[in-house]
This record gives C-alpha cells, sequence and structure tokens, in this order.
C-alpha cells in the first residue's frame, strides 16, 4: 500500500523542497473545481429518540460543540428519571432535535491510500504528476511533518505574524496529530433509538472526526488524512491561514 500525492509537476515535493499544509477553509473556499469542497468539516445530525437509556456522559457529549460552530433546534426534551435497566444511565422519554456543526479550521494534510500509485493517474484529472510514500513509513512521515510545522510555526510567532485567532505564547505550542481514513457517507445523519443502541460509536465518531467524513461523491480520492492540532498548552488553537509552508527535507527519503 502507498500513500500517494496527486500534484503539478512544477509542485513536485522534491523539486519545491517544501510541503504545503493545507486545511478545512482552504478546501471550503478554493477555485480549484476538483478538489473544493463548501461543506468541508460540516454535518447536520438530528435525533429522534423515544424512551431511550442513555449514559448521561453520552448525551453530555453529543450537546458538545466539538470544537465547531453549532446551530441547534431542540423540538422536544423530556427526560425521565434514573434507568430501571441499565445502571447509571437516564430515560429520555423524548428527545427531538437537530444539530449543524460547522468545524473551526484545522491545518490538515490529504493523501490518497492505494495498492498501486499508478492507480492515482486519473483521480485529479488536471494533475500531470505524482509523488509517494510506503505505509510502512506512515507514522514516521506523520511525525516529521508534525515537527516541522510546530517550529515553522513558531518562527512565524515569534516574528510577529498572525497565524491563529488567538496570540499564543510560542514557548507553550505543541501539535498532536492523527491519521484517520476519510469515511465516505452522507453529511445528513439521522439517529433513531436502534441506529444509537447498536452504533453508538457512528455518533460518537462523526462528532468528534467530522472533518473526516465527506460525501461518496469524492470516494474515488482514497483519502487517508493528516490533522495537525496546535496547542498552547491545553487549549485547541484556530488557524486564520489557508494553508501553510514547511520545509520538506525531513520526509525526502521516504518520497519516491
Amino acid at each position: 500500500m502507498y500513500l500517494v500525492k496527486s500534484c503539478f509537476k512544477k509542485d513536485h515535493v522534491k523539486t519545491r523542497r517544501t510541503l504545503r499544509i493545507g486545511s478545512l477553509i482552504e478546501y471550503r473556499d478554493t477555485e480549484i473545481q476538483q478538489i473544493a469542497d463548501r461543506e468541508e468539516g460540516t454535518i447536520s445530525i438530528s435525533y429522534d429518540l423515544h424512551n431511550f437509556h442513555i449514559d448521561p456522559q453520552l448525551f453530555n457529549f453529543i450537546n458538545y460543540n466539538h470544537h465547531s460552530e453549532n446551530s441547534a433546534f431542540i423540538k422536544d426534551l423530556i427526560i425521565g428519571g434514573n434507568s430501571a435497566i441499565i445502571p447509571g444511565a437516564i430515560v429520555l422519554h423524548k428527545f427531538t432535535s437537530t444539530y449543524t456543526l460547522k468545524n473551526f479550521n484545522r491545518f490538515i494534510f490529504c493523501i490518497s491510500l492505494l495498492e498501486n500509485h499508478e492507480d492515482a493517474r486519473g483521480i485529479f484529472s488536471d494533475y500531470d504528476d505524482l509523488w509517494y510514500v510506503h505505509i510502512k513509513n506512515i507514522n514516521k512521515f506523520a511525525e516529521s511533518i508534525a515537527y516541522e510545522l510546530l517550529l515553522t510555526i513558531k518562527r512565524k510567532i515569534t516574528s510577529h505574524i498572525k497565524l491563529f485567532e488567538e496570540t499564543p505564547d510560542p514557548n507553550k505550542l505543541s501539535v498532536k496529530w492523527n491519521i484517520k481514513n476519510i469515511s465516505y457517507e452522507d453529511r445528513v445523519i439521522n439517529i433513531d433509538n436502534s441506529h444509537l443502541y447498536v452504533n453508538a460509536q457512528h455518533v460518537i465518531d462523526a462528532l468528534r472526526h467530522t472533518y473526516m467524513i465527506k460525501p461518496k461523491t469524492f470516494a474515488k480520492e482514497k483519502e487517508v488524512r493528516f490533522a495537525f492540532d496546535i496547542y498552547e498548552e491545553n487549549k485547541l488553537l484556530h488557524p486564520l491561514e489557508k494553508s501553510i509552508i514547511i520545509d520538506a527535507s525531513a520526509i525526502l527519503s521516504m518520497i519516491q
């Protein structure tokens, strides 16, 4: 398996020796139609629960904003007492609501996961080149990008370049990264009793990783997404930039 990045020949990482890390707002705002996604990092999730026995922590979780602009319409919320069936649970006699979540911006890097790197040709018709990394190097690849991204951000902030809504102390910054296959599914999610009892993890994942959901129309991309979250101590920061350029020297030996 290979991580394959489609690109223009002039922008090949070995030519530029730099790597551009994108963001959610880049894909929302770009005029490049083959990668544009106006609803990047957005879902609508509706609940229609009746006499549902739920762990209070899960109920609080589905009502949390999850680092998103969150609009909520709660039609019915009737809470009963403690569950006589599930220890520690409460009973939702009736809960009908719709939440729309639009994730705040974060840095992401998108790449295809393919059996054969040549399979990438034609996925993005406008691109005329590609480069790839063997899947065995995925963690090293991510760690190298995260390290260089953090260095770049610290340098820019020290130079008084405003990268975030906040004004962080560069000495208190850290980066956390995660990698996940994009889930190709409808961004309108309907949850009833059966769904939440049987597949609560799907709901948790959709809320926790909203930015990892894309419609099936994008499925041919077979995307793996790297998310790089910047923290000032324990506070997640939200970048203003659509993208940021980092030095690619540390990853060049992995690239073919």
